[in-house]
């Protein structure tokens, strides 16, 4: 019969193990998430794409990349989904509103 510090050894590293075997299922579970995101965003994503590239226009800032009021405006559209507040087709207003004011940006690296 083992003692108790054995028993208390053996059941610690069965429950790394288990630890470790969920730490890597998740892993790939969040691996094959991002990845079908790509593939295929979610209209949440592609309106938040257009929103981040928005403000990224308007501080001109160094990683907004090749990032336009054309790529903002497609992005919103792209992404609007069901707007049952009217929310998003504000923004996408604004966004013209703003593409009208506003010089076109430099094109970054």
């Amino acid at each position: 019969m083992r003692d108790d510090g054995q028993r208390y050894s053996i059941f610690a590293l069965v429950l790394c193990g288990l630890a470790l075997i969920a730490g890597v299922g998740l892993w790939f579970g969040y691996e094959r998430f991002a990845r079908d995101e790509a593939k295929n965003p979610s209209n949440d994503f592609r309106f938040a794409a257009g929103v981040t590239a928005w403000g990224l226009i308007l501080r001109d800032s160094e990683y907004k990349s090749k990032a336009t009021y054309d790529l903002v405006i497609t992005e919103a559209i792209a992404g609007q989904g069901r707007d049952l507040d009217g929310l998003r087709k504000e923004f996408i207003d604004l966004a013209n509103a703003a593409k009208k004011l506003k010089p076109p940006p430099k094109a970054g690296p």
